[in-house]
Formats: structure tokens, C-alpha cells, sequence
């Protein structure tokens, strides 16, 4: 999922919860758009594998591929992700791992 995906969902409830989108918007900016975007999308991906958020996943992932993520970049990530989360971070990262086989 892109964030413009995610910005169209928060779009749909902006009348019901008036200030989500904004506040999520300035979060996202002061996490991914500074000098440690590059790591910071790192930790976001492997808390995204620990807690199987497929749509965190794929944003974080198609983030760092477009800025020269490795295979090898993954695999290490996601060894630290099953250490820490056993099978669901082990699962979730296995499924992600066959974007570098496309």
C-alpha cells in the first residue's frame, strides 16, 4: 500500500475523526522525511513484520527497494525480526521476501 492509498482511507473518516489525517501526516513527515528516513523506514519495516501488518509491509518495503534496499539488506533485517519475533516476524518476512524475486 502507498501512502497515498493510506492518505485516501483517512480521507474517507477526515469527517468523522477531523484531525487523524493531519496528525498522521505531520508524524509521517517528521519520521520519513529527515536525514534517518532511510533507517527509520528499516525499524518500520521489521516492527511491520513482527506485527504482520501486510499494508506497513509493502509501504516500507517499496520505500527502501527504491532506495538501493538489497536482498541482502532484507535478510539481515529479517533475521534480526525472527530473533526478536519468532514465527510471525519469520512468516510475515518470508512473504515479503519474494519481491526480489520479481
Amino acid at each position: 500500500m502507498t501512502i497515498h492509498k493510506i492518505n485516501e482511507q483517512l480521507a474517507s473518516i477526515e469527517n468523522l475523526v477531523p484531525h487523524m489525517k493531519i496528525s498522521f501526516q505531520e508524524m509521517t513527515n517528521d519520521i520519513f522525511h529527515n536525514e534517518d528516513k532511510i533507517e527509520n523506514h528499516k525499524i518500520a519495516l521489521a516492527i511491520a513484520m513482527y506485527s504482520n501488518s501486510q499494508d506497513c509491509i509493502d509501504y516500507h518495503l517499496e520505500f527502501l527497494l527504491q532506495n538501493n534496499f538489497t536482498k541482502k539488506d532484507f535478510c539481515e533485517l529479517l533475521k534480526i525480526v525472527s530473533y526478536m519475533g519468532g514465527g510471525v516476524g519469520l512468516a510475515s518476512g518470508l512473504k515479503a521476501l519474494k519481491v526480489f524475486d520479481k
